[in-house]
């Protein structure tokens, strides 16, 4: 992660402070303006920055069956739609997920805040994070397909003030060298501007 920060905001990754709110929250001490998020499933890295656009939120699952996966939904959030079905727990979870670190303030304490709906065909969508400023949040799902040797999985991006953009992940591990992730800085660096 410092080596695509780094080369996102043209620092040596060595000299990349990253600190943590006592909630958890990940920010750049030296880069106020900056915002990032991050998340990592099963050799799966999904990390987002932005530059002056406000808070943002991610989370990456591989797909794989969750046994009483509306069980374990529901203890985290409690006004699950009705209509919910176990293929809606991995994109309602993400979802979730990236709204409650988007906020800072994880499952325990923010899941409450978060509105989820699901629609006819179970797709989850973001109705808003009460308690958060005016701003309104928009919050993107999405699908990615298995590739490049990364298992497929679900990713959910939640931010404040614009709709975000689609989400690339990539495959992290040992495979992973700095050529690598200089292109996905690049990547990176060309889907949020």
């Amino acid at each position: 992660m410092r080596q695509l920060l780094g080369a996102w905001l043209n620092v040596p990754w060595a000299d990349l402070r990253i600190a943590v709110l006592p909630e958890g929250k990940p920010y750049l001490p030296d880069h106020p303006d900056a915002a990032i998020s991050w998340s990592r499933s099963e050799g799966l890295l999904l990390l987002v920055a932005s530059a002056g656009g406000g808070p943002v939120g991610v989370d990456v699952e591989r797909l794989r069956p969750v046994p009483a996966a509306l069980d374990v939904l529901a203890t985290v959030y409690p006004t699950l739609p009705a209509a919910a079905g176990p293929e809606a727990f991995l994109p309602a979870w993400t979802l979730l997920e990236a709204a409650v670190k988007a906020t800072g303030r994880g499952l325990a304490h923010g899941a409450a805040e978060v509105s989820l709906a699901l629609d006819a065909a179970e797709r989850v969508s973001l109705l808003g994070i009460r308690g958060h400023g005016p701003s309104a949040w928009y919050g993107r799902t999405e699908l990615l397909p298995a590739r490049d040797g990364a298992p497929a999985a679900v990713a959910a991006v939640v931010c404040r003030g614009t709709f975000p953009p689609p989400l690339t992940v990539r495959p992290t591990g040992p495979g992973t060298t700095h050529a690598d992730a200089g292109a996905t800085a690049e990547a990176l660096r060309s889907e949020i501007g």
